[in-house]
């Protein structure tokens, strides 16, 4: 599985709502796994705060391209 930060910086760039809903799908994945491996570490602060970042703009950028289309892609 790709690099979440990479998927996260290429899901910002997509504008081919096909593309973009594939992206958003493996990036909230690889986000997602990549916090199941952060759950038993006592580090990562920086990580995990820049993970829950990167989830806030997902959603925003998520439901911002929804209002903008009547297409339910999720």
């Amino acid at each position: 599985m790709a690099d979440w930060r990479e998927l996260y910086k290429t899901t910002l760039l997509e504008t081919n709502p096909t593309q973009f809903e594939r992206l958003m799908t493996e990036t909230e994945d690889a986000i997602f796994q990549r916090r199941r491996e952060l759950a038993d570490s006592s580090g990562s602060k920086k990580e995990r705060r820049k993970i829950a970042q990167a989830s806030a703009a997902l959603w925003t950028l998520k439901t911002e391209r929804l209002s903008r289309t009547d297409r339910k892609i999720w």
